[in-house]
């Protein structure tokens, strides 16, 4: 088998691997959206690596890097964000928030995947207001190894490092 045969195997596995994550976090705690993100390459960008609305969050270039209250809650502290109002996630991310309102989104969940001591991607999911409760938040977490397997296996080796000041 080529390298380039083996390239595509992988991104097929890696979607695969995501598209079951998805299957098993709609039937139960349920979401509105999901998407994973990993670092880009370069450190200075996350790259959107699936999501389940490609139209409003499209495959590849995400967010920019910033040394604020969101990138460090998930990189630095590798601490989930849990936000089931528009004023909860008003505090995570001030500028941005708004979007979500236009979009029908009401309450947000961001869980760093976090492999060998360093968060390698996020699991991001959007519900109605007050959606994501403990039990949510247990049942995400399941599915963290599985979601590390596929960001793995779709990044360069070995994974980009988010710097934050």
């Amino acid at each position: 088998m080529s390298v380039q045969d083996r390239t595509g195997v992988i991104a097929e596995g890696t979607q695969a691997i995501l598209e079951q994550i998805a299957e098993r976090l709609k039937q139960s705690p349920g979401y509105d959206l999901f998407t994973v993100l990993a670092p880009h390459e370069s450190g200075n960008r996350l790259e959107r690596l699936y999501s389940t609305n490609q139209e409003q969050y499209p495959l590849g270039p995400a967010d920019e890097v910033k040394d604020d209250v969101w990138f460090r809650q998930l990189f630095r502290n590798q601490e989930p964000i849990v936000a089931n109002t528009m004023e909860e996630i008003s505090v995570w991310l001030p500028v941005d928030y708004q979007i979500f309102i236009e979009q029908n989104y009401y309450s947000l969940l961001n869980l760093p995947v976090v492999f060998a001591g360093q968060t390698i991607g996020l699991i991001n999911m959007m519900g109605a207001a007050h959606h994501f409760d403990p039990e949510s938040l247990r049942q995400i977490r399941e599915e963290v190894p599985l979601a590390a397997l596929a960001i793995l296996g779709s990044i360069s080796s070995p994974p980009p490092n988010i710097r934050l000041s």
